[in-house]
């Protein structure tokens, strides 16, 4: 085939493309569709923004609170969970640092206090305390609760998992803050019973496990 014939065959494919696109431009034009004010078949269970971004439909009922949820926490089931941790951590009075900072004592003292730890710049600016609050914060989620931190764990997902390891972390402590109160009418974590060992062991995954060589620590 010459060069005349395959200039052909180059024109009759940018021609199609041409063509194509150009219906497609005309087909937006034409036919504009709006969005729904509210959705023809409604799934229950289900809630979908509107136009403007709001969600419709009732509200999604909250949890327990961190206040039920630690109040109803176990240390025993905590020890578990923190296996995850303990390749960086130790947990004894006077322990040495690893990769994260020793862990005695750390519910309620000023963030980056553990001497002897070089922490990040992100964590000693952030200020404050480790509030039974914040811990569940940042082992939830150490990048969004502290952005810039160093820390690479991927965090807790499970509010239980996170409420049993502040109990175990609370039991290795001098003098801890109390728990905070927990509401007569909040719902109960325990209502269908106590987790069993399945639910509490630490999962071995390694979207789930720390990383090798974390940088910083799941709580500081």
């Amino acid at each position: 085939m010459d060069s005349f014939e395959w200039n052909k065959v180059a024109a009759s494919i940018l021609c199609g493309l041409l063509l194509i696109w150009g219906l497609r431009i005309f087909s937006d034009a034409l036919f504009h569709v709006e969005p729904l004010a509210a959705n023809a078949y409604v799934v229950e269970g289900v809630v979908v923004a509107d136009a403007t971004g709001d969600a419709g439909g009732p509200a999604v009922p909250e949890g327990p609170s961190l206040a039920v949820l630690l109040a109803e926490a176990s240390v025993d089931s905590g020890a578990k969970v923190f296996r995850k941790c303990q390749a960086c951590h130790t947990m004894e009075q006077g322990g040495a640092n690893r990769v994260g900072p020793n862990l005695y004592d750390v519910v309620g003292r000023a963030l980056g206090a553990t001497a002897g730890f070089s922490y990040s710049d992100a964590l000693l600016g952030h200020g404050g305390d480790w509030s039974y609050e914040a811990l569940n914060a940042y082992l939830e989620n150490p990048r969004k609760a502290i952005p810039g931190n160093k820390m690479s764990f991927a965090g807790l997902r499970k509010a239980t998992d996170r409420a049993d390891v502040i109990a175990y972390l609370r039991s290795y402590g001098d003098n801890p803050p109390p728990l905070p109160e927990a509401p007569a009418d909040q719902p109960s974590v325990l209502q269908d019973g106590p987790p069993t060992d399945a639910e509490t062991a630490p999962a071995e995954t390694a979207e789930e496990a720390p990383a090798e060589t974390p940088e910083e620590t799941p709580t500081e």
